[in-house]
């Protein structure tokens, strides 16, 4: 990964978890991160966050399938309709095989799966194989 500052990557987090999302961006301080977290509680916002820049800035889309009342289905489709020629990268945040199968229709713009019990390490662990080799994560 390159180490510029202005191609750190912002995150949007959609959950409505708010252990969760504490968790994981807990999580990411502890491990020396210091990205821009945004967190969406719907999909009300997420296509605006998307517009301001998906031709802007780097970005990456973490989405909680196992948060209640987020549909995170139909969000997916509609990303995928919207954004066809420049589809963000998607990471979820999925345990059961049920939630994985439904990303199976998906999978072009899905990076990664990441477990709800460790978001932030698994995460990490994950993202150097979703970013693109000019973008970073920016470290404390």
């Amino acid at each position: 990964m390159s180490a510029h500052e202005d191609e750190a990557v912002s995150l949007c987090l959609i959950t409505r978890d708010n252990d969760r999302a504490a968790d994981f961006i807990d999580g990411l301080a502890k491990e020396g991160l210091d990205n821009d977290v945004h967190r969406m509680e719907s999909s009300t916002h997420l296509y605006a966050y998307i517009e301001t820049r998906i031709q802007a800035e780097p970005f990456l889309i973490v989405m909680d399938m196992r948060a209640p009342n987020i549909e995170s289905r139909s969000i997916l489709k509609e990303i995928e309709r919207r954004y066809v020629s420049t589809l963000p990268v998607v990471i979820v945040i999925a345990d059961r095989d049920d939630e994985t199968a439904a990303l199976e229709p998906h999978k072009n713009m899905v990076a990664g799966r990441i477990s709800s019990y460790e978001p932030a390490q698994d995460f990490i662990r994950l993202i150097d194989s979703a970013l693109s080799s000019n973008w970073s994560l920016k470290t404390v």
